[in-house]
């Protein structure tokens, strides 16, 4: 079959519909035909028809598999007459030499950036470059240093693929975290998106120096209640990452002694998807810590006690008696001043301790 026929095939079908099949064929093609698939390139290119974008790219990022120079060379050739393309290409291979890698580096940080077509395709090429192996740890750091630079021009379609490949991007969380950090600083609206961004993390350090810093902000700027849905999901993905870390992290934010912290703790316990994640109180190793947890379930349970009780009475088994007297006289409270029989009632369902029910009545 000749290059032309093999074009004409590809054109019938390359619409939007079919665009994966051309992309696997032209890949494919380049890996164990490459000489047909230099032909056909050079065939397709000379066409000058922009629908050609993906057969042209796929085409060398298979060549680049068995023909590393020849494929990059001629992805080098398309930057004066098609950048976009070339921009496209160049953050899809796979490189196999710190040659390439170097000069691939010093390809897009001399990009125009008044090209905003091109623009959007030079982050994929920094994160390529972040996850080869053959990349050096300088050439990575100054990879995250360009996106951070790029992210500061106004155009959404780039701030966005800067965030989303940083979303993607394998390890690198402390490089990853930093960025995050200085984006949601200057703008507002990509503090929504946190839960996204921390779906690709596995150190739950990061997602709870971001909450805690986000609370002293919010505090700082008297806006109100902090609503915590913006971390809901990220704190489930890291709970079944890593529970034991996770629990911890939500211990030391229920006993800190700054109080509107340990309300936005109990905000997240309570976010659950179904329940109330179930954290140990009992391993609170100190009296103060224990009170304090207690302070912040109850100013929390008011109008909801009930979904609070199995979290509240598991103190009944506190060591501190003062922690003990504590839940109590709260519970105590709660019966006597709003509840009445109907909380005594759930708490009898819960409690056998006959000593421990005398003093909540």
């Amino acid at each position: 079959m000749s290059v032309e026929d093999i074009y004409e095939v590809l054109s019938l079908i390359k619409s939007n519909e079919y665009r994966t099949r051309i992309l696997d064929f032209c890949s494919r093609l380049g890996k164990i035909k490459p000489i047909i698939a230099n032909e056909l390139f050079d065939y397709s290119l000379q066409k000058n028809d922009e629908k050609d974008f993906y057969i042209l790219s796929n085409i060398l990022i298979g060549l680049y598999e068995v023909e590393p120079e020849l494929s990059f060379s001629k992805t080098k050739d398309l930057l004066g007459e098609n950048p976009t393309l070339a921009y496209f290409t160049l953050g899809r291979l796979n490189y196999k030499n710190k040659t390439h890698i170097l000069e691939c580096f010093a390809i897009a940080e001399k990009v125009n950036v008044t090209d905003i077509k091109s623009l959007p395709q030079i982050p994929y090429i920094y994160k390529t470059l972040i996850e080869n192996a053959h990349t050096s740890n300088e050439i990575k750091q100054k990879c995250f240093d360009k996106l951070g630079e790029l992210f500061s021009i106004e155009d959404e379609e780039l701030r966005n693929t800067i965030f989303w490949n940083l979303q993607i991007i394998e390890g690198y969380e402390k490089e990853r975290y930093k960025i995050l950090v200085s984006i949601i600083l200057k703008l507002q609206n990509y503090f929504n998106r946190i839960n996204d961004y921390f779906r690709n993390f596995s150190d739950s350090d990061y997602f709870f120096e971001l909450f805690v810093y986000s609370n002293y902000i919010f505090y700082k700027r008297n806006e109100g209640r902090f609503d915590v849905r913006i971390f809901s999901e990220s704190l489930s993905h890291f709970w079944r990452k890593d529970k034991d870390k996770t629990e911890q992290h939500l211990l030391d934010l229920i006993s800190h002694d700054v109080p509107f912290l340990r309300i936005s703790a109990v905000e997240l316990i309570k976010s659950g998807y179904r329940d109330f994640y179930e954290i140990n109180l009992l391993s609170l190793d100190a009296e103060i810590k224990q009170l304090r947890a207690l302070e912040a379930l109850f100013f929390h349970c008011f109008f909801n006690v009930d979904k609070f009780l199995p979290l509240l009475l598991s103190l009944k088994q506190s060591p501190h008696q003062n922690v003990v007297l504590y839940l109590q006289a709260k519970l105590s409270e709660l019966i006597v001043e709003s509840y009445r029989d109907c909380l005594y009632d759930k708490i009898v369902e819960m409690v056998k301790d006959e000593d421990f029910l005398i003093n909540v009545m």
